[in-house]
């Protein structure tokens, strides 16, 4: 008689642990599909699935006219344009004597277009507190400009750039009533900031791609002193998937954007001989390091010989400064150092 041979049966636990590794590894691939071509899932949780959009000033702010206790002079959520919500900037003069001539220095908050304000700055900075720059730059004898604009996930590219245009121009047409020296302007964007600076300074100097915008710039090449373009993320290609759920979120809504789409977006390749002069800052943001692409700019800038100076330094013990240390002038040791170098490269 023939001896029957038993099949060996796996113990049940194992079994279970087999179906939940199972389990956990679909659900790993699904969400991640999720984030790629939802990534506002994600964003939401830090966003907090609110509409941060209003065609009022934010927090009920009430439009006034303030002496501080530093006698500086604000001038709070003037409406610069109604197209879009969040179109409300400020103004703030080193003392109330409006009619001294001084450059007019702009400055564009970043917050990886979900977030952000110009008055509490960029949440995704390490900042402590972005109005100590603020003030920082107003002493210096700058008039300072704060402006908004308009957030994902109702608003994507390129709105917040047609909004900086329509900013630019409203603060050219009032430069009167307003006290401003429009012919003598820096503009500075941090992050997301930094982004539209970057692109509003390509909008300027080459008319192919302001046509891509289907806007007229109301400032030329020669009324821009000069950017400051604090640790803009262009370089598509260089990025983490974290950062392209971020900035793809912003762009077409997933992480698969068309070449058009960030032919438009990023810059770079359409930097020329005519690009306004330009301080550049670079730092490790997501392990990636977001020197990569300032050296990118910076290197294309040098290519077309195009005045600029790209800052990027360590701290003593050769780590990294954050994404947008610079925010962050009043506690950051790096900071002063980079900031110094600011002025030093505006003033010549």
């Amino acid at each position: 008689m023939e001896s029957q041979i038993k099949k060996r049966k796996l113990p049940k636990s194992l079994k279970v642990i087999g179906v939940i590794v199972l389990v956990i590894f679909v659900l790993k691939i699904v969400t991640g599909l999720i984030l790629d071509f939802y990534p506002q899932v994600l964003i939401g949780l830090f966003q907090g699935y609110q509409n941060q959009n209003s065609y009022e000033p934010r927090n009920g702010a009430v439009p006034s006219r303030t002496v501080k206790e530093n006698g500086m002079l604000y001038l709070n959520d003037i409406k610069y344009a109604d197209e879009y919500p969040n179109s409300f900037l400020d103004i703030t003069y080193p003392n109330e004597n409006v009619e001294e001539q001084r450059p007019t220095f702009i400055y564009i908050h970043g917050g990886g277009f979900f977030g952000g304000d110009k008055v509490s700055g960029d949440p995704l900075a390490q900042n402590d507190d972005s109005n100590y720059l603020f003030d920082s730059i107003v002493k210096e004898n700058y008039n300072l400009v704060n402006m908004n604009y308009a957030l994902v996930p109702q608003y994507k590219f390129p709105v917040p750039e047609i909004q900086l245009h329509q900013a630019i121009e409203f603060l050219v047409n009032n430069a009167k009533e307003y006290h401003l020296d429009m012919h003598n302007v820096i503009i500075m964007g941090q992050s997301g900031g930094a982004v539209l600076t970057g692109q509003y300074g390509a909008m300027v100097s080459n008319p192919e791609y302001a046509k891509l915008y289907n806007v007229t710039p109301a400032l030329s090449v020669e009324d821009i002193n000069c950017l400051v373009i604090d640790d803009a993320p262009y370089a598509w290609e260089h990025f983490g998937k974290d950062s392209k759920r971020l900035l793809g979120n912003f762009i077409n809504g997933n992480i698969y954007p068309s070449k058009k789409q960030l032919n438009m977006y990023d810059p770079t390749s359409h930097v020329t001989k005519n690009y306004p002069k330009s301080f550049i800052l670079g730092n490790n943001y997501d392990g990636n390091g977001y020197a990569y692409d300032m050296e990118k700019l910076a290197n294309k800038l040098k290519e077309n010989n195009v005045e600029y100076e790209f800052f990027y330094d360590k701290y003593e013990d050769g780590t990294e400064p954050g994404h947008g240390y610079l925010s962050d002038l009043k506690n950051d040791k790096l900071a002063p150092k980079a900031y110094k170098a600011m002025m030093k490269f505006i003033r010549k």
